[in-house]
């Protein structure tokens, strides 16, 4: 009769065999990208580099909108979806990490075409990664092709922590009329997590909104000196202000079972999904000296609305969440009505209301 292994050594195999070949299955692909198509360009008196010098002549801030998109019609395929990238991270969780789009900050030219600084709009399982200013370029080659390249720059988000990430963009069509490129899209990042994807991406550049805001300020203003002429007007004026100052309060926020006195504890309030876990769009954030048991911060004048929380203690100093080798934190995290997981909340799961009035609440670290 054949031995049957039932000891531990055997078992881990199998649950790692088998959490490996999970990891396989989720992970994307990039065998869709294609370097250097041929590139069309819908005024043919134009070569490559006057036609990407004309593309990006905008004055920045301008924005640049991604969408998955059929190489036939050009056509974006999913309403509101970006490019996106397929895989896993902690241990061996699926993840998914969209990009659908980027702000261009700074941008100026390279011997080679345009290089630029901007801020990409992505989402990784609908949480928005910190990936800071990213580096880029476009590149103009001397066989008449071009792409887009964004290259090793380094994100973080939530318990997945940092990774390493590239993006290329080849170019195959640019319609200069209406600012609209498309190519092919590869799309991978590396670290506590990994990803990969590619496929058929359609971009278009759209100017900032920035002097529609400025316009419709300026009307506002305007508006508001003819109101005060009428005599009602200063005492509606002083009513609006009251109300506002009354639903504005204190939120105090108590952290506790922090295990030891070492680094500090650091917390982010967020108040909305768009924003949930980008350290960068936080509506305000605290750092304070660690004390073993609890620690205390408060939100001085917070309007009324729904916010949520997320903190993390910094044993070390670093400034940032350490993870081990399969991904997990080695330091204490916690998020506003959470009882402690290994992926984080939504927005909506660690969303408390607050009525403007003081109010406390309380969240447990867990190591």
């Amino acid at each position: 009769m054949p031995n049957v292994r039932t000891d531990s050594t055997f078992f881990f195999r199998l649950c790692g065999a088998c959490a490996a070949l999970a990891a396989l299955t989720a992970c994307g692909t990039t065998s869709h990208f294609v370097d250097q198509p041929h590139l069309m360009i819908n005024e043919p008196s134009k070569d490559p580099r006057q036609a990407v010098n004309e593309l990006f002549q905008l004055t920045p801030p301008y924005n640049v909108s991604l969408c998955e998109a059929d190489p036939s019609s050009k056509e974006c395929t999913k309403a509101n979806a970006g490019v996106t990238a397929k895989g896993v991270g902690g241990i061996f969780l699926p993840l998914v990490l969209e990009v659908r789009g980027m702000s261009i900050e700074k941008q100026m030219p390279s011997a080679d075409g345009v290089s630029f600084k901007a801020s990409l709009d992505a989402k990784v399982d609908a949480l928005s990664p910190h990936c800071g200013t990213v580096g880029g370029r476009v590149v103009v080659r001397e066989n008449n092709t071009a792409s887009v390249q964004l290259r090793h720059f380094y994100c973080n988000w939530a318990v997945i922590g940092n990774v390493l990430v590239n993006a290329d963009f080849s170019v195959d069509s640019i319609d200069l009329k209406e600012r609209v490129v498309t190519g092919f899209y590869k799309l991978t990042f590396h670290g506590t997590g990994n990803a990969a994807g590619s496929g058929y991406y359609r971009a278009v550049i759209v100017p900032a909104s920035a002097s529609d805001t400025a316009a419709a300020k300026s009307q506002d203003l305007s508006q508001l000196k003819e109101s005060t002429m009428h005599p009602i007007a200063p005492l509606l004026l002083v009513s609006s202000l009251c109300c506002a100052t009354a639903s504005a309060g204190d939120l105090t926020v108590r952290v506790e079972h922090v295990r030891s006195d070492h680094g500090a504890i650091l917390a982010a309030l967020y108040e909305n999904e768009a924003s949930f876990m980008n350290p960068a769009k936080a509506r305000a954030t605290f750092k304070v000296k660690a004390v073993t048991g609890e620690v205390q911060y408060v939100f001085h004048d917070l309007p009324a609305g729904k916010y949520a929380l997320s903190t993390f203690h910094d044993e070390n100093g670093n400034g940032q969440l350490d993870r081990n080798l399969v991904g997990l934190p080695k330091e204490g995290y916690g998020f506003s009505n959470s009882k402690g997981s290994l992926r984080p909340p939504r927005f909506s799961q660690a969303a408390f209301d607050f009525d403007g009035t003081s109010k406390s609440i309380t969240i447990t670290l867990n190591y």
